[in-house]
Order: C-alpha cells, then structure tokens, then sequence
C-alpha cells in the first residue's frame, strides 16, 4: 500500500520537475504566488474551503495512539510533519504545473474541457500522458471508487477469504495481497 503512494508521488515529482525543464509561455516565475492588488470575496471564500479541506482527515490518526510508543508526544509530530511535507509537496507541485503550462497562458489553463494537468503531460510525455491518469488509480480511495460496491449475496464469501492473519507481522495477508 505504501508502495502505491511512493509510486503516485514519485510520477507527480517527474511530471513537476519535467515542468520546469520545459516551461510553457511566461517562462519560469513567481507569478503565481504574488498576492493581488484588491482583495476579493470569491478569493476570500477560496482560502476559506482550502483551509478547511487542508485539515480534514488527520483525526483518523488517532487509533493510531494505541499503537504508538509515547503518543502525546509522537503523533503530533507525526501529524505537523506530514502536514508540512505534504504543504510543501502541493506548493512545489501546483507551482511547477503552473509553470509547465505558461504563466502566460492562464486562459487557457482555466478554460480547458479536459484536465489541465493531462494535457501538460501529453505536451511534456506525449504517449506518456495515461502515466498521470494512472497516478490517481494508485491511491486505496481511489482504487476503493473505481472498483465499485461488491454485491450483498457475496460480501461474505469474500470477507471470509480475506480473514487470514499473519501470525509473524499481524496484518491481514489476503487483503493486502488483493490490493495490490
């Protein structure tokens, strides 16, 4: 499983870097991270839902502390160090999109019927573009949405064939193995 997110995290490193390699019209700048002239509502009501998405989901963290040596002191870490990698990893990442497809060139950027970031692919990678549409695949929600509901009548049959516990590592062997 962690495997997968190396793999989804290591495409999105390539396409970034291979965005800066290769930028669209404007060149490489800072453009996109200079604060505008007027403050606006729509912008105001933006950063309002990003602040409040960034936060989601760090609470299921918590059954966490049963497993954890020292939790009060190691999951707060745990949780501000991977808010801050992963801030960092979105900064750097939607920063060299940007980039890659010209700063000059927003319009277009906006207006786009597909997904920007897969025709910024298709520019960099040409037949490598379905590389960037397999990213989001490796994720388990993902997977999880793709693959759908699994019918009542054999919920049960596969629920007892994934019930098999390693006696060594304590992890649930079928499961994963299905996984992946």
């Amino acid at each position: 499983m962690m495997l997968l997110g190396v793999v989804e995290v290591l495409i999105l490193l390539v396409l970034a870097v291979a965005a800066l390699n290769r930028p669209g019209p404007g060149d490489v700048n800072l453009v996109s991270y200079s604060l505008p002239d007027q403050a606006s509502l729509s912008g105001l009501c933006l950063g309002v839902v990003f602040a409040i998405l960034s936060f989601t989901g760090f609470e299921s963290v918590a059954p966490l502390a049963e497993e954890t040596r020292d939790p009060r002191r190691n999951l707060p870490r745990a949780i501000l160090g991977s808010i801050t990698l992963m801030g960092l990893f979105y900064l750097f990442c939607s920063w060299a999109v940007l980039i890659g497809w010209g700063t000059g060139a927003m319009a277009g950027f906006v207006a786009a019927e597909e997904n920007p970031v897969s025709l910024m692919a298709g520019r960099l990678w040409h037949a490598g573009r379905w590389v960037v549409l397999l990213a989001p695949v490796l994720t388990s929600d993902s997977r999880t949405q793709l693959l759908g509901g699994v019918p009542d009548d054999h919920e049960v049959a596969i629920i007892a064939a994934l019930r098999c516990v390693d006696d060594r590592f304590l992890q649930n062997r079928n499961a994963v193995i299905r996984l992946l």
